[in-house]
């Protein structure tokens, strides 16, 4: 995924790459978060709030544009947005 400097960029679920074979919404937990840059997810008022480690956010939260990432100012590069998450579908991790 790519994004632009100094711009809040919204993650879609494609980003992810992961589905379940039954068709099972899922939920991403995250386990490690950027280092250069912030995961807001929408509150329900339309603001954005940080996330944090181990929180849960629903396939359908993220499909409507309730995740985005904001970078630190004036950072570049590849990796630099690097975090860690996995999908849940209410029975196991994968």
């Amino acid at each position: 995924v790519q994004g632009v400097e100094d711009q809040a960029l919204v993650l879609r679920w494609s980003d992810f790459a992961v589905a379940d074979a039954q068709g099972t919404p899922l939920t991403l937990v995250l386990r490690e978060l950027p280092a250069a840059g912030q995961l807001q997810r929408r509150l329900d008022g339309g603001g954005w709030a940080a996330v944090a480690v181990g929180e849960s956010l629903a396939q359908a939260a993220i499909e409507a544009g309730g995740l985005r990432f904001l970078p630190a100012a004036h950072v570049a590069g590849t990796g630099v947005a690097q975090f860690a998450y996995q999908a849940f579908d209410g029975l196991a991790f994968s």
